[in-house]
């Protein structure tokens, strides 16, 4: 299983594609069972109340999806 701070350093090169989502979540302390975008969305659905980050975590679940 990945964390999701490894998750996201898969993305290093793409932030400026994501925004400051990353940036802004690599400070949160996931549970250990956190390990895809998928898992943030069903634990945390209420982030997905701001449209922009909701569209912006679509997109990296796509993008994610397709590697």
């Amino acid at each position: 299983m990945v964390s999701f701070y490894n998750f996201m350093k898969n993305y290093e090169g793409e932030k400026s594609h994501f925004g400051d989502l990353f940036e802004g979540m690599k400070d949160i302390d996931f549970p250990e069972d956190i390990s895809t975008p998928r898992d943030i969305i069903e634990r945390f659905h209420h982030w997905l109340e701001e449209p922009s980050l909701h569209d912006t975590i679509h997109q990296a679940i796509e993008t994610y999806q397709q590697k």
